[in-house]
Order: structure tokens, then sequence, then C-alpha cells
């Protein structure tokens, strides 16, 4: 500690008030006060009187460890320093030397040292205060903690879902339950009779072992037997080993599949069968109608030939009677283009005839016609 001096800047050091012009060695010399400290101004001279500390404050720690040092007393008139005495031990009132006012020394009741505090209690309620036994409160010991209900498992078939029994107590019947799903090692069952009419009974089960008691479920269908069971199940076996028996024997026509399309059609399926015989219908029309037709296609107009067509089915009489009609109107429609085709001729001799005693051709009518026929090719 430094030598004392009212200017000094470790004036108020003893009653932990932190002057703001501490410099960097002794703020770092200084440690942190657990009580608080109220920060206050250095006197403007030092023979007036200074602040003390009220006497509600806890006392120091560092009081023990400091040097007499002289203090100014507010009762002294004279100002003069009163020395300090020597080092307190901790947990007493370094004050109480001095000659303080009554209502200054005295001190509340629960800081006094006659009442020191006493240590805390530990909390008589154990919900509210930490857990040390922590293996307890995990899930898998409450589980095993619960009551259990032995139950039997049936032997697994490969693709088909595991099956559990409880075997009621003092009787042979049983409860078939069905593990639908498994989580952390607990099963969800399920009673397969009352699925089976459209009820949900279900229990959790922990290997081969309930969490509740079977029996206490709301049960729509009766309990059963265990050779029941075991008896459906060689039954069902036996059933479908005779129809894989049944289906070897019976050879079945080859069934051909085709190949889906692009368009991603339905397959269709065929047998390979005989194709059956393929009978051709008798012609409605004979030849002879037909050679017919084709030799009057020069001689008979479309509605002609239609008429035939439908009148093919009459009797021959009536189709000779028919033949003999269109081959003379044949020859009467033959005469009369050859009268025409002689008429013409002769109108083209005599306009020859004509130009010829004029001296100079002329282009009758005559001859403009037989260009056009030729055009035309008329038979």
């Amino acid at each position: 500690m430094q030598p004392f001096d009212q200017t000094s800047n470790n004036f108020y050091q003893g009653y932990l008030f932190s002057h703001p012009a501490f410099n960097a060695m002794q703020f770092y010399a200084i440690p942190p006060s657990p009580h608080p400290v109220f920060p206050q101004v250095s006197p403007p001279h030092p023979t007036r009187p200074m602040f003390i500390p009220p006497p509600w404050l806890p006392p120091s720690p560092f009081l023990s460890y400091a040097a007499p040092q002289p203090i100014l007393h507010p009762a002294s008139s004279s100002g003069s320093p009163i020395p300090r005495q020597a080092a307190t031990p901790l947990g007493t009132n370094p004050m109480a030397t001095h000659a303080y006012p009554a209502a200054a020394q005295e001190l509340p009741p629960q800081l006094t040292p006659e009442h020191p505090a006493a240590p805390p209690s530990p909390s008589p309620n154990p919900i509210s205060g930490p857990n040390p036994d922590f293996s307890t409160s995990s899930p898998d010991v409450q589980r095993q903690s619960q009551p259990k209900f032995k139950g039997e498992a049936e032997v697994r078939i490969k693709g088909r879902r595991e099956i559990l029994f409880y075997r009621i107590p003092d009787s042979t019947m049983v409860y078939s339950f069905k593990v639908i799903s498994k989580k952390e090692n607990v099963k969800n069952c399920f009673c397969i009779g009352c699925l089976k009419k459209e009820e949900y009974a279900g229990v959790k089960a922990i290997g081969t072992d309930f969490l509740t008691d079977p029996c206490e479920l709301r049960h729509v269908c009766r309990p059963t037997k265990r050779r029941e069971r075991k008896m459906k199940r060689i039954k069902k076996k036996k059933s479908q080993k005779k129809r894989v028996q049944s289906f070897e024997e019976i050879r079945r026509a080859k069934s051909v599949y085709r190949e889906k399309s692009m368009k991603g059609k339905v397959t269709e399926k065929k047998h390979r069968l005989r194709p059956i015989p393929f009978k051709e219908k008798k012609p409605t029309i004979t030849m002879e109608t037909i050679m017919l037709i084709k030799s009057f296609e020069t001689l008979v107009t479309k509605d002609e030939c239609k008429r035939i067509f439908y009148l093919s089915v009459l009797d021959e009489e009536f189709k000779r009677e028919l033949i003999g009609q269109i081959l003379q109107g044949d020859e009467e429609h033959r005469r009369k283009r050859r009268e025409y085709r002689q008429r013409k001729k002769a109108e083209k001799e005599a306009a020859k005839l004509l130009e010829q005693s004029n001296g100079h051709p002329v282009e009758s009518s005559s001859s403009k016609v037989q260009k056009k026929t030729k055009k035309r090719n008329i038979w």
C-alpha cells in the first residue's frame, strides 16, 4: 500500500470506493469487489469532512490486510485525523470502534455477526429438484418396469407377417395377433379375428411379451383353440398341393401373347387351336351372266347393265328374251349411223364440185363437220 496522503489516488481504497483518477497499475492491482461499489468524487478541499460509508454496507475483506490509516471523524470539530486501529479479523465491523452516532452504528438484524446466515437446505420436494438417477427416466426402462404378459410366436413364413398368440390363463383358448408395424423394438399387434370383422383391437408387445393384458381389449371375435388354427393351416397346404398337381396333369393349350405395341395397347391372348376351314360363299351371279355382260359392254349402256345385274336371278328364258331385245336395238342403232355417214359423204362430194367450178376453193360447212368427226372417232 502507498503512504497516506489526502490528495493521493488511493484515498478511498480502504473502503473500496473507485476513484476516477486510478492509473493502469493500481487498477489491475485491486481485485474486483463482490459488493456494490458507489463511485464518489474527491472532496474539493482536504480540510472539509469526507463521505463516510453507510453502516448497512457489509464489511470489506480487504480491511484485515490494510495498514492502519488516519481518517477524519465527523464529530471532531478541529478536523484533525484520528489514527485507525489495527486490522480486524474477517466477519467483524471495523467501524464499530469509532464514536459514530447510535443510528449509524445499528445494523440490520439479518446482517449482524450474532446471527450468521445458515447454508441453504436441500429442497424438501423431490419433484422440483434434479433427479440424480437418470437411468429410470428412459423409455426403455419404463417399458421394462411395466407388467408383461407372455405370449408365443408362430413359425415365421417368408413373405407373411409375424403372428403372436396369447393363451388365456386356466384355459386352452387362444387369441391370435398380427404384427402390423415395429418401432424401437415395440410391436403394434392387432387381433386377427377382430380384423376379419372390421374391428381394431390393438396391443403393444416387446419380443413375444405383451405390455397389457390382451383379454381386457374390446374383442368382437371369440377366442379359438390352437389346434383349430393348425388344422386350418394343414388343410390349406393340402388343397394348395392338390391344385398344383391338377394344374400339372391337365395339359392346357399353350398361350401366345402378343408383344405390347408402341401405343401401349392391351396385350391379346390367343390359343394355338386348329383353324376352322374356310367355307367359300357361292356367288349370287353365275359366270354365264358375267360373260354376257362383258360381251355387251360396247353395246349396252350403264343403266341397262344395272338392269341386267338386278334381273340376273330371273329365269333363263326371260334372260334370253332380254338379250334378243338388246341385240335388235343395237342393229337399229348401227343402221341409222350408216345412213348418216352416207348422207354426209354425198354432201362433201357436192361441195367439192362447186368449188372447182367457181375457180377458188372455199371452205364449206361440210369440211368443218368433217374435221370434228375425225376428232370424235365415231364408230
